[in-house]
């Protein structure tokens, strides 16, 4: 297992080859320099090859648009498969947001239940 914590997010590389990010500090604007930092952090934990990714944004109080492009523009060399956790709370810009990251080469699903994301992404782990 390996993991590093920005100011914004939580990442973890688990054992079974699935990522992890948690968003931290919800209260904290992302701005294109925090996200920048973020997707830098997530490349060192996956060692630079794309792995199955657990997000939770659900911590967040609102979605934060700054760094969506950053994000859709590195999304491939970072990610394998997306799964995204969402409860009541998720604010709706966060809810629409994945349909704006769906793409023939990351697919990408919502969930409310984490077993059910993580059960989902071991499908995308290289053997």
């Amino acid at each position: 297992m390996k993991t590093a914590e920005t100011a914004t997010a939580r990442y973890v590389l688990r054992d079974d080859g699935i990522v992890t990010a948690v968003e931290l500090n919800p209260e904290l604007e992302r701005t294109e320099e925090l996200v920048a930092e973020a997707l830098d952090t997530l490349e060192a934990i996956v060692d630079g090859v794309p792995r199955p990714g657990l997000w939770d944004p659900r911590p967040l109080v609102t979605a934060f648009p700054a760094g969506w492009s950053q994000l859709l523009d590195r999304l491939e060399d970072l990610v394998s498969a997306l799964a995204i956790l969402v409860d009541d709370e998720t604010p709706g810009a966060r809810g629409l947001f994945p349909a704006l990251l769906d793409s023939p080469y990351v697919p990408v699903r919502i969930f409310r239940e984490e077993q059910r994301a993580l059960d989902w992404l071991a499908g995308y782990v290289d053997p």
